[in-house]
């Protein structure tokens, strides 16, 4: 072969070399070469890395540290060039959700496994239509309709991508929370329990399957409190399955899924009249808080390192000149690793805050009874928890709406300037509203506390006045929330059960 010195009409080294000349190659054959065997081949090896980086993603409970290979967006791209505005959108919904989600939620491992199950799924199926509801809120009822089809046929109701859509369709309720449909979250969440239940024990043998099952436990548990229901005996029947894929939440799950069968007991017992309760059922009672209490004091005691907080500031200077009765603000506030670890920590102090309501109850039930003055040595004690727990709520507040906590200071000036101001909204720090916070996760905690009878006033303005916050900001369960008070503490079911973590 020789190169050739594009002198025209020949090429001289062709005519030297007694070649014949083939002529000069036009520009367009540089562009459109014929290498149709190299490009098949080559698209073949691509495909192939592609479905097993999809295949493969998540085989192992903790496989949330690597890179996301598999996502949504690359599983679109094998099935067009050119993805239509539809797929851009799932695809956008896809990548922020994963940034909103800690490596040690099992959100965040299910969500890893979505482009898996995606990619297998027709699309007409109740998985692939319940992503879209989820990510851009068309086709829900489609997906509705697909998943009553799916789960008539026994073989199809068993299937992995079937559970998941009704896990998607949680989401989409949460996402599209409106208070005309505010029990369609709890009707998702009862028919992913009653799935579960016909799946069985063989249908926990994956990571994927224990992972959802650990999800829906969580939500379960959460919904019955509400309610103060006991919850389905499946979750105790099946647990032993997913231990290995148990992390610091769950574990303080295993012990709050004891509470609604505890309220549903009390509530029982308190139903009847007060003088056909026996003492032994209010002794019991006090005996069943008591222990479940420990528990829980056990696993704040025993919890990671990599869950715990630091006091991040103390703002209780002596030169405090707002008068504390008017005017609230935390004396303390909570740094923690991460939002997942604040989130923990107030699962934690609302399980201690509803066990503690019923023994207040049942105290003052005994005191009354026996005719002596209700101020005994455990009332004062329950109620010394209580307000630390709700004080550690409050103190979490900043943290989970993303504020500098190095940068916030108690205000010194007077009341008046002060008084028609709500901290740390009205501080000089500003939250960059671009990061992700915790924001969501303190509706439950601030609604709970918020109806806590012996919170002092300034403390209860202050906390409706951060659910108020939230809903104007957004939240959309706090809009409905910030306007009610919570029947938890009182032995009474919310109006609704919602999604609080």
């Amino acid at each position: 072969m020789c190169q050739c010195d594009e002198e025209r009409p020949r090429c001289s080294r062709c005519v030297r070399l007694g070649k014949v000349c083939p002529g000069y190659r036009q520009g367009v054959d540089l562009i459109f070469r014929n290498e149709n065997r190299n490009t098949v081949s080559k698209s073949r090896l691509q495909k192939s890395e592609n479905s097993f980086a999809l295949s493969t993603r998540g085989l192992h409970p903790h496989n949330q540290h690597g890179s996301n290979c598999g996502t949504l967006t690359q599983t679109l791209l094998l099935r067009s060039l050119f993805p239509s505005q539809d797929d851009q959108t799932l695809c956008y919904f896809y990548e922020f959700m994963m940034h909103t989600m800690h490596e040690s939620d099992h959100s965040r491992y299910l969500h890893l496994q979505l482009p898996t199950l995606f990619s297998r799924s027709r699309q007409d199926s109740a998985l692939c239509l319940a992503t879209q509801a989820i990510s851009y809120a068309v086709r829900y009822l489609q997906s509705l309709s697909a998943l009553r089809r799916a789960i008539q046929d026994p073989v199809e109701a068993k299937s992995d991508e079937n559970l998941y859509a009704i896990l998607l369709l949680c989401g989409y309720e949460t996402i599209t929370f409106d208070s005309e449909t505010s029990s369609a979250w709890g009707s998702h969440v009862d028919g992913a329990c009653a799935l579960l239940r016909f799946r069985g024990q063989e249908k926990l043998s994956t990571p994927l399957q224990c992972n959802m099952f650990l999800f829906i436990r969580r939500n379960a548990i959460h919904g019955h409190t509400q309610l103060s229901r006991p919850i389905d005996p499946i979750f105790d029947e099946l647990a032993d399955a997913a231990l290995p894929f148990e992390n610091p939440e769950d574990r303080l799950l295993s012990v709050t899924i004891k509470i609604p069968q505890l309220q549903s007991s009390v509530n029982n017992i308190f139903s009847k009249s007060r003088w056909n309760i026996p003492d032994s059922d209010i002794a019991e009672i006090i005996r069943a808080c008591e222990s479940l209490d420990c528990e829980l004091a056990d696993w704040a005691n025993n919890v990671s390192p990599a869950c715990s907080y630091i006091a991040a500031t103390n703002l209780n200077p002596t030169t405090y000149s707002v008068v504390p009765s008017l005017f609230f603000i935390p004396d303390e506030i909570h740094r923690y690793s991460d939002f997942y670890a604040a989130r923990i920590w107030n699962l934690y102090r609302v399980s201690r805050l509803i066990i503690h309501s019923i023994l207040l109850r049942a105290e003052s039930e005994l005191c009354t009874r026996s005719q002596i003055d209700r101020e005994t040595l455990k009332d004062i004690h329950s109620q010394k928890v209580v307000r630390t727990l709700v004080n550690g709520i409050c103190a979490s507040v900043p943290y989970l709406m993303g504020y500098d906590l190095a940068q916030l200071k108690r205000p010194t000036t007077s009341i008046n300037s002060v008084a028609d101001k709500m901290w740390p909204q009205d501080s000089m720090v500003k939250v960059d509203k671009s990061k992700h916070t915790g924001r969501f996760s303190l509706v439950w905690p601030l609604y709970l506390c918020s109806s806590v009878p012996s919170v002092p006033e300034s403390q209860r303005r202050w906390m409706r006045a951060q659910l108020h916050w939230l809903a104007e900001n957004g939240e959309s369960y706090a809009k409905l929330l910030s306007k009610a008070q919570s029947q938890t503490l009182f032995g009474r079911p919310e109006d609704f059960r919602f999604d609080c973590v």
